[in-house]
């Protein structure tokens, strides 16, 4: 929705060790370091990644970032194009950064990966999209 022109999905410096690898957080348990309320959204968001297709699930979203489930891991900086799409309502075209990738649940021989985003690029218009989105979102919350 934005009116700059896509960038190319980018990699963080090939420093940092592969997201998926790291085994130990750094972070204190029980510390909450999100900026804004998350809304569960598994199954009633669609979400396409428009620079890296493949399949994905939305598990949350926020006014500052979302989570996803995939069965490829990201890099911790990975900066990719989202799409997400309320039934019946509003889309959203976005970039969002890579902040963690982990392990999550084994489905069969498939391994699923949990990973956070972070919003990115965002002028005005994108930022009122994305408020609106989330507006839509927990209209639908409160009726499911």
């Amino acid at each position: 929705m934005s009116g700059k022109g896509k960038p190319a999905a980018r990699k963080a410096a090939p420093a940092k060790a592969p997201a998926h690898k790291k085994a130990v957080s750094k972070r204190s348990p029980g510390v909450e370091r999100r900026q804004a309320k998350r809304l569960d959204v598994l199954w009633q968001l669609n979400v396409e990644i428009l620079s890296r297709p493949m399949p994905v699930s939305a598990s949350d979203i926020s006014s500052s970032g979302f989570s996803v489930e995939t069965t490829t891991p990201f890099e911790d900086g990975e900066v990719l194009e989202f799409r997400f799409t309320l039934d019946g309502g509003p889309s959203l075209e976005v970039f969002a950064e890579s902040a963690h990738c982990v392990p999550n649940e084994r489905v069969g021989e498939l391994q699923l990966y949990l990973t956070g985003f972070r919003f990115v690029q965002m002028d005005a218009p994108t930022k009122l999209a994305l408020r609106t989105l989330l507006t839509e979102i927990q209209k639908y919350l409160a009726i499911a």
